[in-house]
């Protein structure tokens, strides 16, 4: 089993593991989980050869502000302005 580096969580409460495997010293695995009850689903993960650049890819997942981002402003959106029109 791998050991854990680092473990943080971001800011909406996901938790962010980075560990290294044993099998391969040289490669760095970044996991992002959602805790659901009692378990835990994997979101995200991210393989790395280096360990600073896993360490980077875990400082960026930390200041994502979660799926709010993703979803469009459906006001400024070209289909809800072309839906309106064609109402009006």
């Amino acid at each position: 089993m791998s050991d854990i580096i680092k473990s943080v969580k971001d800011k909406t409460g996901n938790t962010i593991d980075v560990f290294n495997l044993p099998s391969d010293p040289n490669m760095w695995v970044v996991r992002k989980y959602k805790r659901l009850l009692f378990l835990k689903k994997m979101i995200t993960s991210k393989w790395f050869n280096d360990k600073d650049q896993a360490l980077a890819y875990v400082e960026e997942l930390q200041k994502e502000e979660g799926n709010t981002k993703a979803l469009p402003d459906y006001d400024q959106t070209a289909e809800f302005r072309h839906y309106k029109t064609k109402i009006l």
